[in-house]
């Protein structure tokens, strides 16, 4: 009798209610990343076609800022958009094809734009990101005590990511996230009329803290 009133119950319960409830993920986010930038890669050619040593300038260093974010939850689907906006500290040199000088890139900021695509079970949320990504890059010539050369631009790019969060409670969220960023080279033009073209491929390691209100 008892088994027969046990599958009755089973019949009737819904077999979600015998899980744990997921959190619910739906919302607009405010918060911060902070981590760093390494494997960084800027190929650095002038126009008369002589190159750095070694080629590409290997870039690493510290980013940090802010992140807004909106999130849609269909069961254990998330729906979502990101924006970053970090400070970066990212720089490398190598000699240049002049060897009394140095190539060195700096990268100052970067920009993060994009959908993202989860799975949320319980308190966790994995998932990824793809989207447009700018940074603001320096190239400069140094030689000791003498910067020459020095040009900026906005490299334009894009961004891959994979992420993992975790719900503390209903409004703080903490976060690991890897995002590659593949920067497009642009044209450098320096004074001296040898312009330079630059570009910039790297990967950051960001800890991300977020309220949802």
């Amino acid at each position: 009798m008892k088994k027969i009133i046990v599958t009755l119950l089973l019949a009737f319960i819904p077999l979600s209610s015998l899980y744990a409830e997921t959190y619910n993920w739906q919302g607009f986010y405010l918060g911060g990343s902070i981590g760093g930038a390494v494997n960084g890669d800027s190929d650095w050619k002038y126009s008369t076609g002589s190159e750095p040593t070694p080629n590409p300038v290997k870039t690493t260093g510290l980013v940090g800022g802010g992140a807004l974010q909106y999130q849609y939850q269909i069961k254990n689907i998330v729906l979502g958009f990101e924006a970053k906006l970090l400070a970066a500290d990212v720089k490398g040199n190598s000699t240049c094809p002049n060897t009394a000088w140095n190539c060195r890139v700096e990268l100052s900021s970067l920009l993060y734009l994009g959908p993202k695509l989860g799975y949320a079970y319980e308190n966790f949320q994995i998932y990824g990101t793809a989207g447009y990504a700018q940074a603001r890059v320096k190239s400069i010539a140094t030689t000791p005590g003498v910067e020459s050369e020095i040009a900026n631009k906005n490299n334009d790019g894009y961004g891959l990511g994979l992420g993992l969060d975790y719900a503390k409670n209903q409004n703080l969220i903490f976060g690991l996230q890897y995002l590659h960023v593949d920067l497009s080279r642009e044209r450098f033009n320096v004074y001296n009329g040898a312009n330079r073209d630059v570009d910039n491929t790297s990967d950051y390691i960001l800890g991300n803290i977020s309220y949802k209100f």
